[in-house]
């Protein structure tokens, strides 16, 4: 949403995830190690205890209900806290991380509302190695920190025709969105959307032509695009699958 995009702070927090980092790796893995376990052995005993709170919820009124909705919620900040503490992955060298898109999402329930956030991050190391992830969390801060963590965990090569561009056209369908992708000579340039044309960037493609056709929601575009490069076949993909050689066309 454009609107978390203009709140103070929200790029800093995007921006600061590599200097956070470049800290850790100054520690000592094994401490850190057991840190991390600590914290989550303490996130879990107070889930129990927030599962066993809100079972009590359903059948408690009057004033012991107001004073069990208070403890509720006590115990959701403590968890919020202890979550915000928890390690952050080493840094990948070479990388690069963009910000696909942040929902907000709200839902009214009997103890008050509750706020969710949902981001989309996309990496790439502008070699033919991309990857994305999706998650979500209570503040901002933690949906980056849960996408940044598993953005690394789901990386795809792609091949790069002539280092600039695809081999050939693709088109691919995910949902009700469709995903058109042409190869384009050199100086062309990226003529595409924003969300497009960003994994192609870290990627490494410098001339490609894009369109995207029905919906424009970025979690269907972005699992799109995905999926149209991994259709993309090489040259070297063709004579593997066909067992013949290829040749030129201004050589016959």
């Amino acid at each position: 949403m454009e609107e978390l995009r203009e709140e103070p702070g929200f790029e800093k927090e995007l921006l600061a995830l590599p200097e956070k980092l470049d800290q850790d790796e100054e520690d000592d893995f094994d401490d850190i190690k057991e840190k991390d376990d600590v914290l989550y052995e303490r996130i879990s005993a107070i889930g129990a205890k927030l599962e066993e709170k809100l079972a009590q919820l359903d059948h408690t009124f009057g004033r012991k209900g107001r004073a069990l909705e208070e403890e509720i919620r006590n115990l959701a900040e403590e968890r919020n806290s202890l979550a915000e503490k928890k390690r952050i992955p080493r840094y990948m060298k070479g990388f690069d991380i963009r910000l696909i898109d942040v929902n907000r999402t709200c839902k009214v329930t009997k103890g008050g509302q509750m706020i969710k956030y949902t981001a989309i991050l996309a990496c790439g190391n502008y070699n033919g190695v991309i990857g994305f992830a999706k998650a979500r969390g209570p503040a901002v801060p933690i949906a980056l920190q849960k996408a940044y963590e598993k953005c690394f965990q789901n990386l795809h090569h792609v091949d790069r025709y002539e280092e600039h561009t695809i081999a050939h056209a693709v088109q691919t369908t995910y949902k009700k969105t469709k995903v058109y992708l042409w190869p384009a000579p050199t100086q062309t340039g990226m003529k595409a959307g924003r969300t497009v044309q960003t994994i192609l960037n870290l990627a490494g493609f410098k001339n490609i032509k894009s369109k995207v056709i029905g919906s424009r929601n970025p979690h269907n575009t972005v699992k799109a695009v995905f999926k149209a490069l991994n259709a993309i076949e090489t040259p070297k993909d063709m004579q593997q699958k066909f067992r013949r050689t290829l040749v030129e066309s201004y050589l016959l």
